[in-house]
């Protein structure tokens, strides 16, 4: 009977440790400000998921094109040089350059999104994890004291 009591005794010491801790008032400040972060990180990478969406509809690819990339289109026609002398390029060389800097640029902006909507959402749920885990927690201290 001696070793069931002594396991017992350990483990309402543990128990009484462990809220020794969940009822401190560092514990308390540290969820709040979990909380209070993951919230701020959610709001702005949900802030800029929504605006990339809205650039992907509303702005089309001959705008893209005609705003961002125009200096690709230009640079396809102005002449190129050969041995220190300006040679002018015909125009079958100057529509091949254009659709492939058009090729390239709405690549880039299809690659771009991409890239824009992925971390955004992945900081979204990281951060959406940490304030599902803290937040409940936080509440129950809260209502302890």
């Amino acid at each position: 009977m001696g070793l069931l009591s002594k396991k017992s005794e350990k483990k309402s010491e543990k128990k009484s440790e462990s809220k020794i801790f969940s009822s401190h008032w560092l514990f308390t400040v540290y969820l709040a400000l979990v909380s209070l972060v993951a919230v701020i990180v959610m709001s702005v990478n949900l802030g800029i998921f929504i605006t990339s969406v809205g650039k992907y509809i509303l702005i089309t690819d001959q705008e893209y094109i005609l705003s961002d990339r125009a200096w690709e289109i230009r640079q396809c026609s102005e002449p190129r040089w050969e041995e220190s002398k300006s040679v002018e390029k015909t125009e079958e060389e100057i529509r091949a350059c254009e659709q492939k800097a058009s090729e390239t640029a709405l690549a880039q902006r299809s690659i771009n999104l991409k890239e824009t909507f992925i971390e955004s959402l992945a900081w979204f749920a990281v951060f959406g994890l940490l304030f599902w885990f803290h937040y409940p927690k936080f509440l129950r201290a809260r209502e302890e004291k």
